[in-house]
């Protein structure tokens, strides 16, 4: 499946059943590589369009595997991660975009559950009177 550069960061391997972004990323272990599966028809038409997609990390906890991370300090380090992070894609991204993989739903309710379990719904945040709460979960 061909590769296509979405942005200077942003790139996408698109199927006709899903589609995966890999996103570069900068965050609090370093520099990053950022894998995301959504299903194609659920594809964004615009910067504001909220998508359900899940990170590879996801995908792969939800078949009971935990992926390492670590903290990223050099370019050896970065390209380490990278070739990790493409390796649990193929492994747990790659069926869903050849189509041999459709229990998306499944990991949906798995997702919910864990945030059920959390309690984050109920949580009340006290944020500072200059910053408004607009965080909303899709409701379903």
């Amino acid at each position: 499946m061909p590769i296509s550069r979405l942005k200077d960061d942003l790139y996408e391997i698109q199927s006709p059943y899903y589609s995966m972004h890999i996103q570069y990323t900068k965050g609090h272990l370093g520099k990053g590589i950022l894998a995301t599966l959504f299903p194609t028809n659920e594809q964004p038409t615009n910067a504001n369009d909220k998508i359900r997609a899940f990170g590879v990390g996801v995908i792969a906890k939800y078949y009971g595997v935990d992926m390492q991370t670590h903290l990223v300090r050099t370019e050896e380090e970065f390209f380490q991660q990278a070739e990790y992070i493409a390796k649990m894609a193929e492994m747990y991204c790659a069926p869903y975009l050849l189509g041999t993989k459709d229990d998306f739903e499944q990991i949906k309710s798995y997702v919910d559950g864990l945030i059920e379990k959390s309690g984050i719904r109920e949580k009340k945040w006290n944020f500072p009177k200059n910053v408004r709460e607009e965080w909303k979960l899709p409701e379903e």
